[in-house]
């Protein structure tokens, strides 16, 4: 009898042990949740106009990572390297322009809005163009507007990149 009891009590603790562990897994599980948008109504609104200022030439990518953009050179020291990683690990060009047969990287596009008048966004903005200029990649600034004439960015793009192709 005693056995039996031992058996059943073991049974009922391994119960209780999955049904807690049920109940932490399922709240700890729940951390994520899917976002509506890939960008604000600004930056959605820009995307379009952009996307139609380039389509003939270039295909636009919006939310890269710069890591995914910018490698860095092999340093003597690897703490050096992973300092500059960190840096931009976790940010983001709001566009990236390519070449549409290649996918090759033309140059990258920042909205701004009335945020990047804050220090904070300041020092990223800083950052940004350190590692543009660094690695040779072309970064074109449009400020946020109500409307956007296609004609104007196409032509302020054209500008950039000439301008980035007369200096190498």
């Amino acid at each position: 009898m005693e056995l039996q009891n031992i058996i059943i009590i073991g049974f009922a603790s391994c119960f209780v042990l999955i049904l807690l562990l049920k109940i932490f897994y399922k709240k700890s599980d729940r951390v994520y949740y899917h976002t509506k948008a890939l960008f604000t109504p600004a930056e959605r609104s820009f995307f379009g106009v952009l996307s139609q200022a380039v389509s003939n030439q270039y295909l636009v990518f919006g939310k890269v990572r710069i890591a995914d953009v910018v490698g860095i050179k092999k340093a003597s020291n690897n703490s050096v390297r992973q300092i500059a990683f960190n840096k931009m690990a976790s940010k983001h060009f709001d566009y990236v322009l390519c070449t549409k047969d290649t996918l090759s990287v033309v140059a990258v596009i920042e909205l701004d809005d009335k945020s990047h008048l804050k220090e904070k966004t300041i020092h990223r903005d800083s950052l940004v163009e350190n590692i543009c200029r660094n690695a040779d990649l072309t970064l074109i600034r449009f400020n946020v507007k109500a409307s956007y004439q296609i004609s104007a960015i196409k032509n302020k793009i054209t500008a950039s990149l000439n301008s980035s192709h007369d200096e190498l």
